[in-house]
């Protein structure tokens, strides 16, 4: 059983310590709600941009597969997801990302992986995401600042659902993470609270920040600092999670 899980333990990719740009300006905002024929305000919850510093950290290049996520129902018995219709994913879809995740289940990914693999794993804070999805240019997308709806698995030119996971290559960051544009939004541990500077009176402290766009949403959300919240215990068909390695440098 061990060496089953070590296999099946996340590929880990490691962002440098550094600072980078978190958010988006109002230009770019004005200019992303323009693009993609969206409400200005959503948009806001971006701005204003500002820079963040961050130590070190590992973070799982993809976002967690069903085949991965099988290997913690397995061993604990824990609830699989709505749509495996049993104990086990179907086999077409061992590499794509699970879905079907709310809050508490990722959460408890992360608990199980941790104490199986003697590491710290966790959920990314929004902040680590966005880092792992940009690098420290300030890039608009993973891949550079042009929409190419070619490079991500989303409504513009996608399939109409998931696909498996690094399927897109060529629109990973620049650290190598795959999938952060497009194919399934990715829980956080972030509240999903105005930025500092903000000219939003609201919060909802009582969201988690999702990041990522999917393959049903268009590619407003795909953007690095695309974000949007909802309540923790939201379950969809393209709700998935990627994880950190929490362990000291």
């Amino acid at each position: 059983m061990f060496n089953r899980l070590k296999q099946l333990a996340p590929d880990l990719v490691m962002i440098p310590a550094g600072p980078f740009l978190m958010g988006s300006t109002l230009v770019q905002a004005e200019a992303v709600a323009a693009q993609f024929s969206v409400a200005l305000e959503w948009c806001l919850w971006e701005v204003p941009q500002h820079t963040v510093e961050l130590p070190t950290f590992q973070i799982s290049r993809g976002p967690v597969s069903c085949a991965e996520y099988h290997a913690f129902v397995q061993a604990t018995t824990y609830p699989t997801p709505a749509y495996w219709k049993g104990s086990a994913p179907p086999s077409a879809l061992a590499d794509h990302p699970v879905v079907g995740i709310c809050f508490a289940d990722a959460q408890a990914y992360c608990e199980w992986l941790s104490v199986t693999s003697g590491r710290a794993f966790r959920l990314p804070s929004e902040a680590e995401w966005e880092k792992a999805a940009r690098g420290d240019d300030g890039r608009l997308f993973p891949w550079g600042d042009e929409w190419d709806s070619t490079l991500c698995n989303t409504a513009e030119g996608g399939p109409g659902e998931t696909t498996p996971v690094g399927y897109y290559l060529a629109g990973a960051s620049p650290y190598g993470c795959v999938d952060m544009a497009g194919n399934v939004e990715e829980w956080t541990n972030s509240p999903y609270n105005a930025y500092a500077g903000s000219t939003l009176s609201l919060s909802q402290t009582d969201s988690i920040v999702l990041r990522g766009g999917c393959w049903n949403d268009s590619g407003e959300l795909a953007r690095c600092a695309g974000r949007r919240g909802v309540l923790p215990n939201l379950y969809g068909p393209a709700l998935g999670f990627r994880v950190v390695c929490g362990d000291s440098m």
